[in-house]
């Protein structure tokens, strides 16, 4: 069922360490603890997986309030990462029992652990460390040989495994299974041999593999493009936003002498959650590229020559002067990249405008070059999981919108939110689709075409008069886009397209995702018009939790957009012909 967007909680009652609180229903006690500040260490348990239990690190001693007010207690300690609080919950986070099993699981977890803090990436960061130093034993009472298995073994060209350090508290596998959706990594062998690999251990080729980096509460899974780089102490760390899509993942960059060395994912439930992609995590290069421009350049003759910046400015003014003295500002045009932040931005279209007065001025790089008058994305993150079905349509999702992709498929595995998928390739969202249309490349406005004319028949008359008025008009014009004819230029059968048009008919919300298979067709003008036609048809441009979305290619294409560096719009998407709004700019 999908999630209401804007349900209020049931709240319960319960208390922890004596303090009284409200909590959701059903929210995991390890969760609730933070409400009050009791720390209660993990290992396995993570915020954004399903809990499992495994490592036992969390547990707590537990009771439930009777109708006479006394306490009943369990008769033993419970782990707190699988128990949701319910009405007259007590629990207790620091009692001599559970510090007692908490010393007594971190000293089985250091039997086999290797003591090579000094040179582990991981060190001065390790969640193992910490958790020895506050709650395990000051001295091991083991005293017999360790287990030794293979160092730093390249698992991909992104992640090395020390298989001497891992626990096995299962998040990578986990990760792999629920969130990423690849299952490329599980457990193999048995007893002091167990560890986490991929099936007849081959590389382990996830387009989220630097996730089980950060996950990783010891130093197993390592970062191969850091390893010996720097330390937690070497490294200054700020917040900054993903410029390699346009899904806008919040990151820490870490620096060491004025270098980024590594990114890291930053909490954003509204987002990326805590996730990255390896393009985002390991690609983000350019900056420190050996051949980057740092300095204005010149052409003299075939090659180009550095000089500063007073030079070139007076270069371009000498170049504008000349070329206005003959067409005025229509011989000046300006392109801008998707990477400028808003402020570079305004000033770009600012200076074009005013300065240079041309609106040649653009920033899309897409065959798509329609005049939107809205943001072309009506949707957000949490949407995804409200509706009651996700079409993409003419994207990659997992390549294209990394993000996106990992939230549909939590939408889907989480909360039955169906998708459907209509892509010319083999892609990652088929593996949870309900339906997929394989079509023929490039006929994308044809599959458009007749799923139209099939919802036309299916769809309430009534209905589709109050969401579409020309509704008369886009029935004569697909009067010959039977589904035969669908089939006989797309490849698409029938049945797969009638399936389809049923499930997007019967659905009560709806979100499309348009990816660049519709922006960059040969007729993409008329590709995003059959687009809008779907989600006007469907009534989904006026419910919340439906839309329709032409995904963004550049980082901040949504900006550009926003700021009026496009050749038709002023600022806040202010049309360009309109008097009293260039007088306000």
């Amino acid at each position: 069922m999908p999630k209401p967007k804007h349900a209020e909680p049931k709240l319960v009652n319960i208390e922890i360490n004596g303090v009284p609180l409200q909590v959701p229903e059903g929210e995991l006690l390890v969760e609730a603890a933070k409400r009050v500040h009791a720390d209660i260490p993990i290992f396995c348990y993570h915020k954004y997986m399903a809990p499992v239990g495994m490592c036992r690190m969390c547990l707590v001693e537990v009771g439930y309030k009777q109708p006479d007010g006394s306490v009943r207690k369990m008769p033993k300690p419970q782990a707190s990462c699988t128990l949701p609080c319910t009405e007259g919950l007590v629990a207790w986070t620091e009692t001599e029992q559970v510090i007692k099993d908490r010393r007594a699981v971190l000293e089985f977890l250091l039997i086999n652990h290797p003591l090579d803090c000094p040179i582990c990436d991981r060190g001065g960061e390790c969640p193992l460390q910490n958790n020895t130093q506050f709650y395990g034993p000051s001295t091991s009472r083991y005293i017999e040989i360790k287990r030794h298995l293979p160092k730093a073994f390249p698992l991909s060209k992104y992640v090395a495994l020390d298989l001497e350090r891992c626990i096995q508290c299962g998040r990578c596998v986990r990760f792999t299974e629920e969130v990423s959706g690849d299952a490329q990594l599980a457990f193999l062998f048995r007893g002091a041999q167990t560890q986490p690999h991929t099936f007849q251990l081959t590389e382990f080729t996830s387009r989220f593999s630097g996730n089980v980096i950060e996950i990783c509460p010891v130093g197993a899974l390592t970062s191969r493009t850091y390893r010996f780089r720097a330390r937690p102490w070497d490294i200054t760390t700020q917040k900054t936003v993903c410029t390699m899509c346009s899904n806008g993942c919040t990151l820490y960059a870490d620096s060491r002498s004025g270098k980024v060395v590594r990114f890291n994912a930053r909490e954003n439930p509204d987002v990326n959650e805590v996730w990255t992609c390896d393009t985002g995590k390991f690609e983000q290069t350019y900056m420190h590229a050996p051949d980057r421009i740092l300095q204005p350049m010149v052409r003299r003759g075939k090659e180009w020559e550095p000089i500063r910046w007073g030079d070139a400015y007076e270069l371009i003014l000498q170049r504008w002067s000349a070329l206005t003295q003959d067409g005025g500002g229509r011989a000046v045009a300006g392109l801008a990249g998707h990477r400028l932040s808003n402020e570079s931005l305004y000033l770009f279209q600012k200076l074009l405008r005013g300065a240079f007065q041309t609106n040649h001025i653009d920033h899309r790089f897409t065959r798509y070059q329609g005049t939107l008058t809205a943001p072309p994305v009506q949707n957000e993150y949490r949407d995804l999981e409200s509706t009651a079905l996700v079409f993409v349509f003419g994207a990659d999702l997992a390549d294209e919108q990394p993000m996106v992709f990992l939230r549909a498929r939590k939408a889907n595995r989480r909360y039955g939110v169906q998708a459907v998928v209509a892509y010319p390739l083999p892609n990652a969202v088929e593996e949870f689709a309900a339906h997929s249309l394989r079509y023929r490349a490039g006929s994308e406005d044809a599959l458009l075409k007749g799923l139209l004319y099939a919802l036309l028949d299916m769809l309430p008359a009534e209905q589709m008069r109050a969401n579409l008025p020309d509704v008369e008009w886009l029935r004569a014009r697909l009067a010959d886009c039977t589904p035969a004819w669908t089939y006989d230029h797309t490849g698409v059968p029938a049945e797969t397209l009638l399936a389809v048009a049923r499930q997007i008919a019967d659905a009560p919300s709806m979100v499309i995702l348009a990816g660049e298979k519709a922006l960059n067709h040969p007729r993409a003008a008329e590709v995003v018009e059959l687009l809008h036609a779907l989600n006007r048809l469907t009534g989904n441009h006026q419910r919340e939790e439906g839309g329709l979305n032409l995904m963004p290619t550049g980082a901040n294409q949504q900006g550009a957009l926003e700021l009026g560096v496009a050749p038709h719009l002023l600022p806040g998407y202010a049309p360009i012909d309109d008097p009293a709004v260039r007088e306000r700019f």
